[in-house]
């Protein structure tokens, strides 16, 4: 596999974990127009279509669809040497690789990659006045306070890597975590620096809340240049109480 090309995916798989919400929290998608792509996790599970998006590197394009529902979330990463599959559990940070032109080994590498990220834990439960936010009237969102956080890289990240760790880590999928990740590879980084912070907003059915969080990419470890900002799209999720 072209190195540029391993940058790639390594870049794509910091971004794509959702912030866990905590064991109360199931997340649930919002589209109903379903599909059913094929893999380990996703056998017979109709995916709803979420985003698209095309990355333009200097030697490849990169062709990404992100679909999901309430238990999966499933990126596809297609380029010149083929597709990777990157299939996520919102709620546990769990992340399947597969690739229709990767060997075994750089499939192996590539799903170490995505184990081997921290997920982010508790944002939630930081954000102010959450629980009585689910009672409230008002739609403001519930910011939690930012965080430190960092994602490293043995080699540095692809767009597919990059993809990986941010869902991993940080939750963000689709769009958001294709342009940060091609920012990551157009830098050329090892180690991405990052502040990050979740939040809450009530729905008009108590049973649910909406939840999304936000990335700042940074330049060096004293976060002093930002390189970027964005926002994972706002999903829906079901509170259990009790």
């Amino acid at each position: 596999m072209k190195t540029i090309s391993k940058i790639f995916i390594a870049a794509i798989i910091t971004i794509l974990v959702l912030v866990p919400l905590s064991s109360r929290i199931v997340v649930q998608a919002s589209n109903n127009e379903p599909e059913r792509p094929v893999t380990k996790m996703t056998s017979g599970v109709a995916l709803n279509k979420i985003e698209y998006d095309t990355i333009q590197t200097e030697d490849d394009f990169y062709y990404i669809t992100t679909q999901g529902n309430d238990m999966l979330v499933t990126t596809t990463i297609k380029n010149s040497d083929g597709t990777v599959t990157l299939t996520s559990n919102p709620e546990t940070g769990k992340t399947f690789v597969s690739s229709d032109f990767m060997t075994e080994e750089e499939i192996q590498e590539l799903q170490e990659e995505a184990d081997s990220q921290e997920r982010i834990r508790d944002l939630i439960s930081e954000t102010p006045s959450t629980t009585s936010m689910l009672r409230s009237q008002t739609g403001s969102w519930a910011w939690s306070s930012w965080q430190n956080k960092s994602i490293t890289n043995n080699k540095k990240f692809t767009i597919q890597t990059a993809i990986t760790a941010l869902g991993a880590k940080f939750g963000m999928y689709g769009v958001a975590a294709s342009s940060v990740a091609n920012i990551i590879v157009q830098y050329g980084m090892k180690t991405g620096y990052f502040k990050v912070r979740a939040a809450t907003r009530k729905d008009t059915d108590y049973n649910y809340v909406w939840t999304k969080n936000q990335v700042k990419l940074y330049k060096e470890s004293s976060r002093k240049t930002l390189l970027s900002t964005k926002e994972s799209t706002a999903r829906k999720t079901h509170v259990l109480y009790g």
